[in-house]
């Protein structure tokens, strides 16, 4: 999932190095768009059961949930887990 956002544009919106703007209008909206656009992705590619996890505003907190729930300590289980979101 991480690679489908990269490629997508997205993934600065994600892990937060892309900041919400607050007060260029036109770079709110352009954020704005990005944002529900990750969100879209995100929810297309999750199983139906993992849709209760994505109930937030914002792309990074959705990410950090389910990064939450999925995420062990091995690094094996950090590599699947990047390949599967």
């Amino acid at each position: 999932m991480k690679m489908q956002l990269i490629r997508k544009d997205l993934w600065g919106i994600v892990n937060r190095e892309v900041t919400q703007p607050i007060s260029n209008v036109q770079a709110q909206t352009a954020w704005d768009q990005k944002n529900m656009l990750a969100i879209a992705e995100i929810r297309l590619h999750i199983m139906q059961s993992q849709q209760v996890h994505t109930e937030f505003e914002f792309t990074a907190d959705i990410w950090d949930r389910l990064r939450e729930i999925h995420q062990s300590g091995s690094f094996g289980d950090h590599f699947d887990l990047n390949c599967q979101l």
